[in-house]
């Protein structure tokens, strides 16, 4: 979806929860949280296995596996 967000530097975010990070992170959209292996604590702060909220993947690895997931959720359920 294309929005305006407070120091997010961009346009364009996925839709959903919006996680408010403290400096020196940028913000990020809440479903990032758990394929950066990101772990929001109290405060805006957060534990990540890097200093910085990195990928923890390839990205077109993650680009993948974000599209198989969504493929999934929207996908009838065949019963």
């Amino acid at each position: 979806m294309e929005a305006k967000r407070a120091r997010a530097g961009r346009t364009l975010f996925l839709p959903g929860e919006w996680s408010e990070l403290k400096s020196p992170h940028l913000p990020v959209e809440t479903a990032k949280l758990a394929p950066h292996a990101v772990r929001p604590l109290w405060r805006n702060e957060i534990r990540s296995p890097f200093a910085r909220v990195l990928p923890t993947a390839p990205l077109h690895e993650m680009f993948a596996a974000a599209w198989e997931r969504e493929a999934d959720e929207t996908s009838p359920d065949v019963n």
